[in-house]
């Protein structure tokens, strides 16, 4: 009886121990900014959210898609001009020089400009929604403000919510941001 019982363990140890090693494909072809293909690691089943993920720990990106090819859209670092990575729908291999040629053009797209451009009914649209989309979800930090934006035209001390705040003026953008224990908890826009 003792034989059966540990007889059983063993198969059971055996059947249900066993780590399987399985091997994922990409769900999208990934690229770096330099055209190098991204490693099996860095795609290797991953969601676009995923590869945001990690490529900025918090996900905190904006994308571009081209005019050029529309199965390639480009992330970059929110509040930046920093691409992160390239990913591609479509199965189609790209030279180093074609993926850079397109984070060249991608410039001149409306996404681009979108986020970062001045037009006739408001400023930085796409940067001032990623502001407040990080505010209320409590993912924006003064480091990553600071890194990212780089040091503000005016920084002062401020009540924001009846509490003092930090406030970093940030000129070019026309935008105040708030912050209190280092999370920015308010932006508002001046002109």
């Amino acid at each position: 009886m003792k034989k059966i019982l540990l007889l059983s363990v063993l198969i059971c140890g055996l059947i249900f121990g066993q780590k399987k090693h399985i091997k994922t494909k990409p769900l999208l072809d990934c690229y770096l900014p330099t055209g190098e293909k991204c490693s099996e690691e860095q795609s290797a089943g991953k969601s676009i959210n995923d590869l945001s993920k990690h490529f900025e720990i918090k996900g905190r990106t904006w994308f571009a898609l081209t005019k050029e090819d529309e199965d390639v859209a480009i992330i970059y670092k929110s509040l930046t001009k920093d691409p992160l990575f390239i990913f591609v729908w479509a199965k189609k291999d790209f030279s180093q020089e074609r993926i850079k040629d397109l984070i060249k053009r991608s410039e001149d797209d409306f996404n681009y400009r979108y986020y970062f451009g001045k037009h006739q009914y408001g400023s930085q649209w796409g940067l001032k929604n990623d502001l407040k989309t990080y505010i209320k979800e409590k993912r924006l930090d003064e480091e990553f403000v600071l890194s990212t934006l780089g040091e503000p035209t005016e920084n002062k001390e401020s009540l924001y919510g009846g509490k003092k705040a930090k406030c970093y003026v940030y000129g070019y953008y026309d935008v105040r941001i708030y912050f209190i224990d280092g999370v920015a908890v308010g932006y508002d826009e001046i002109n």
